[in-house]
């Protein structure tokens, strides 16, 4: 599946269920009750999550609202994987 295939559905999910900003599960349960409502084909769960980071990274109003702690861990997470990896060299 393309990106753009799902791009307006999940632009609509965030706007309409805020909820779904912050919970992937909630994102793909509603991604596929659609396709399941128009007998299409499952949607990865990948192509789902990436779809709406995408979204999210080009519509900060559309982020939820752990957006900023989740990147503050990611640059500790990033910290430590670079220090683990020059230890290990």
């Amino acid at each position: 599946m393309k990106i753009g295939t799902k791009k307006a559905l999940i632009t609509e999910l965030l706007t309409e269920q805020p909820h779904t900003r912050d919970l992937d599960i909630a994102l793909i349960n509603l991604v596929w009750a659609d396709d399941l409502s128009k007998n299409k084909m499952l949607t990865s769960t990948e192509s789902i999550t990436r779809c709406r980071r995408k979204i999210q990274q080009e519509n900060p109003s559309l982020r939820g609202k752990y957006y900023k702690k989740r990147q503050a861990h990611q640059k500790n997470i990033q910290e430590e994987l670079k220090n683990w990896n020059n230890e290990q060299n």
